[in-house]
């Protein structure tokens, strides 16, 4: 917990949290601002990404929260579709390779 004591000092070295300038809320807005239109550019979407908030409209961040886990789920889906689809491929090209040997003369038959 900590004290009065803690409080003044963490003041005397970082400065009060509320005595922001007006330049800092500026530039901290067009962070905010910034981040923002990365984030819903690279999510991809639309006006679903954002709530309302006062007089204008802010990132919704639950909603994104759960768009990237969806997004993650899909590609990792996808990733062990590829995956099962090759190794299906190979056992299919061991079979069939079995089988034409299979097929061929007693005679003609490659060393494997």
């Amino acid at each position: 917990m900590m004290g009065l004591a803690d409080g003044l000092a963490w003041e005397r070295d970082y400065g009060a949290p509320d005595r922001r300038t007006v330049a800092g809320q500026q530039s901290e807005a067009d962070w905010i601002k910034e981040c923002t239109k990365k984030i819903s550019n690279a999510i991809g979407g639309g006006s679903e990404l954002f709530v309302k908030h006062g007089e204008g409209f802010r990132l919704d961040v639950d909603f994104v929260c759960k768009r990237i886990v969806e997004m993650r789920e899909r590609h990792h889906e996808a990733k062990r579709s590829c995956v099962l689809a090759a190794r299906q491929a190979e056992a299919l090209q061991r079979e069939n390779a079995e089988l034409l040997a299979a097929l061929e003369p007693e005679g003609q038959r490659r060393a494997g």
